[in-house]
């Protein structure tokens, strides 16, 4: 009898204990469905499939929203039944009266949404609700950084997907995620977070996503930067764990060889860089300290842009090329890619070269003339330095090429804004003010400063104005007549502002023999002229980067990895602690 007490003590002490945590509240898997509409406003819709055997009420808390706020929550389950909304929230009602209720409910810094658990056992809730100004325009960059789930519940497997009305890529977003072990990649022309492992009560879900182009309507300006942001968001990552101390301790036995001869060549660089300033008064300086004036590079939204149907900078690409780059107006991968092409299509124009009508992998050179643009005459020659015996451009010899002759594209690219520099200087549209700095060793190094016109704002205005316009074409256009000169001059343009696709389909639309009049055959041109560039931009850099050892690669980082340039990958585990949004949910 004693022993059978005893077996029925130890089956009380142990199989108890084993039910009770069987029978705890369970988030199984949490689906979040985030699409960003035009004017930077967020539609959320989250799946909850959970398994529930207390409380009386399930919530979702947001704070330090800053200038974000949730509206129009609404939350069904697996029955499809809507839980009728309350504007007031009462957590001290009991089971019953949150029944198939849902509503918001204010806490300090923030607000919870909340809803009644309605019945036990396995179900799966749908919860409905919008965040506004979930984008926000930063002084360069349209930016969301925003932390989307932390609760107080573990949650096994978590899949956020963010959407618009946008295709967004690596050409024209950069992506990083902080918080969880998981990732963050581009799919299908959506942003996709995944966790790897369950999202523990201690982590969260960060994205810090960067538009290379201002794509939305934003009412909410920040007077930060995103590289404000972005140093914000990485406090707390690995990255920032480096020992000085550590490092000392290490190097310190070693001091007393390392410090005098490095004290030695340290004085005579330095006795070196003071001659080579006054010998060539000050030009390593002569691209630094442009000057934009109290306009600064930052252009109004799109909304705010009136369209310009002219082409702005007297038609002068190189002109162009720099006030986009310098006021920001798409992404510099974008520009980089556009010129290109611009020159390409240009020279098509011009019959330097042939696009041929039946395939669409190469590009003929008609003649050794080269064009008297030092620009384009570089550019061209290094293409003539890969063309084959028929003076035919093959994209494979081009990717070979490329990624062995990296840094000559990248000294192409600088001598682009060298010569800009020169004609916004002859033409009195910058202007350099000289001044002398009075050293210790009583040299004087010049300093340059360059103050850069208003006028060069009103061209980024309306550069920006024909993008819009080029973009709007069919909808502006169809009762007015353009001469197909202008029409080429109006795909050149497109091309350099990475738009060249969605502009030759307007064309083709609303001027069906377009084909026949133009020398440019839109038909194949703007494929093949597109993958040209992007081969040879895209090469350039993989090589440009291999030769300086790096390791170019898409991802966020890695585990133990380096920062890359925000093309997609793992996330950081740390960081981004600095975001506003979801803080806690779950049960009660």
């Amino acid at each position: 009898m004693l022993k059978k007490l005893k077996l029925g003590f130890l089956f009380l002490i142990v199989f108890i204990p084993i039910c009770s945590i069987n029978a705890q509240n369970e988030i199984k898997k949490i689906e979040m469905d985030i699409f960003i509409n035009d004017d930077g406003h967020a539609k959320v819709i989250e799946k909850w499939d959970v398994v529930i055997t207390e409380g009386t009420e399930n919530y979702r808390s947001f704070k330090d929203l800053k200038k974000s706020t949730i509206s129009n929550f609404e939350v069904s389950d697996e029955t499809k039944q809507k839980y009728a909304s309350i504007k007031k929230w009462n957590s001290n009602l009991n089971f019953n009266d949150k029944a198939y209720k849902s509503g918001l409910k204010k806490i300090k810094n923030g607000l919870e949404l909340c809803w009644g658990i309605s019945k036990y056992g396995e179900k799966t809730y749908t919860l409905s609700y919008a965040i506004t100004n979930f984008v926000t325009q930063y002084t360069d960059n349209q930016v969301i950084y925003f932390k989307l789930l932390n609760l107080d519940q573990t949650v096994p497997q978590v899949r956020i997907n963010i959407a618009s009305n946008y295709e967004l890529t690596p050409n024209n977003t950069k992506i990083w995620a902080f918080g969880y072990n998981g990732s963050i990649n581009f799919e299908n022309g959506n942003i996709v977070l995944e966790t790897k492992e369950p999202l523990t009560t201690k982590q969260y879900m960060v994205p810090l996503i960067k538009f290379e182009e201002d794509i939305f309507n934003l009412n909410i300006k920040s007077s930060k930067s995103f590289t404000d942001i972005y140093n914000e968001a990485l406090k707390g990552t690995k990255i920032k764990n480096f020992s000085w101390r550590k490092l000392i301790e290490i190097i310190n036995p070693f001091l007393f060889i390392i410090v005098p001869p490095m004290t030695f060549f340290l004085i005579m660089w330095y006795h070196i860089k003071i001659k080579w300033a006054r010998e060539n008064k000050g030009l390593k300086l002569k691209y630094q300290n442009l000057d934009f004036g109290k306009k600064g590079k930052l252009l109004p939204p799109n909304k705010e842009i009136k369209y310009w149907r002219e082409i702005p900078c007297n038609k002068d690409l190189i002109k162009a090329y720099f006030i986009i780059h310098e006021y920001n107006i798409i992404s510099e991968e974008t520009l980089n890619q556009g010129i290109i092409g611009a020159f390409l299509l240009k020279w098509a124009n011009e019959r330097l070269i042939t696009i041929p009508k039946d395939n669409n992998c190469l590009i003929q050179f008609n003649t050794l003339k080269v064009p008297t643009c030092e620009v384009e005459r570089k550019l061209f020659i290094m293409m003539l330095t890969i063309v084959d015996n028929n003076k035919v451009l093959i994209p494979k010899a081009l990717k070979k090429w490329c990624l062995k002759n990296g840094y000559k594209i990248k000294q192409w690219f600088e001598l682009i804004i060298e010569i800009s520099l020169k004609r916004l200087e002859e033409e009195k549209l910058i202007l350099s003010i000289e001044e002398s700095i009075k050293k210790e060793t009583n040299l004087n190094q010049p300093k340059i400063i360059k103050k850069v016109d208003d006028n060069l704002y009103e061209e980024a205005l309306r550069l920006k104005g024909l993008k819009k316009f080029l973009l709007n074409f069919s909808n502006i256009s169809k009762k007015e007549h353009f001469d197909v000169h202008l029409w080429n001059e109006y795909l050149i343009y497109a091309q350099l502002l990475g738009i060249a696709d969605k502009v030759i389909s307007q064309f083709k639309e609303l001027y069906p023999n377009f084909n026949q009049v133009s020398i440019l055959n839109p038909n194949n041109s703007i494929q093949v002229i597109k993958r040209i560039s992007t081969i040879g931009y895209q090469n350039a850099i993989i090589g440009y980067n291999r030769n300086l050892g790096s390791n170019y690669r898409g991802g966020s980082r890695s585990s133990g990895g380096k920062i890359s340039s925000g093309g997609g990958g793992s996330s950081f585990k740390g960081g981004g602690r600095s975001a506003g949004g979801s803080s806690g949910g779950g049960f009660r």
